[in-house]
């Protein structure tokens, strides 16, 4: 059963992306920025999360300080002790296409309030609304089995230069039934053009797959 996960994704034709985008111009979901601190800065937050020791990062690339100063200032709710927060937590739906199984795979940040998840997004990026952004909405919602309506996508854009922002997005039905769609008709089309790479044949267990090794695209 083929695995997909948002680096295959990212690799199917940039024109085929469009269709669910139709009336904007695709572009890269990234500010221009330092690669090198993007991804520190994602190792000292889940370091921070985890209650590891994060001053030598910050000692070697002290602008981290100030995007983790930014999620702290947007997001205060994050560093509530008693808030169940799963950072870089595996997610993974069915999907059915052309009577082929498919398991779309994610990784990402979720907190729990009344059971319902949450997911929350920090990175050196664009406050706006992507397709990763929707990818992760669906598969959360379907691995979780709740209401579309239900859920909601926080986004925290930090950057070097300029103030962060956040923006909170509710999901719902028609954008779940949306999205759904054109994964169907994105894989649809890829089922002959062999892009995509991660087939596995046997049966998906947690003890022949480590979903934490599964490669996602930083956001």
């Amino acid at each position: 059963m083929p695995i997909i996960n948002l680096a295959d994704i990212q690799r199917i034709n940039k024109t085929q992306q469009q269709l669910l985008f139709p009336n904007q111009k695709h572009q890269q979901n990234h500010a221009a920025f330092d690669s090198i601190i993007a991804d520190n800065f994602q190792l000292v937050m889940k370091q921070l999360f985890l209650q590891l020791p994060i001053q030598p990062l910050l000692n070697a690339n002290p602008q981290i300080a100030q995007l983790v100063n930014q999620v702290q200032e947007l997001a205060p709710e994050l560093f509530h002790h008693r808030r169940k927060l799963l950072v870089d937590n595996p997610v993974i739906a069915p999907l059915t296409v052309n009577n082929e199984n498919y398991f779309i795979q994610i990784i990402t940040n979720i907190a729990f309030k009344r059971g319902i998840p949450r997911i929350y997004e920090w990175a050196v990026r664009y406050p706006k609304l992507s397709w990763q952004d929707r990818v992760k909405l669906w598969t959360t919602t379907v691995q979780y089995s709740v209401n579309p309506n239900q859920i909601q996508l926080v986004i925290v854009a930090v950057d070097p230069v300029k103030p962060g922002q956040r923006i909170d997005i509710n999901w719902n039905q028609k954008l779940h039934q949306q999205t759904e769609k054109w994964l169907i008709k994105l894989l649809s089309q890829t089922q002959d053009n062999n892009l995509i790479s991660n087939q596995v044949n046997q049966e998906i267990t947690s003890s022949i797959i480590n979903l934490n090794n599964i490669p996602e695209v930083r956001i």
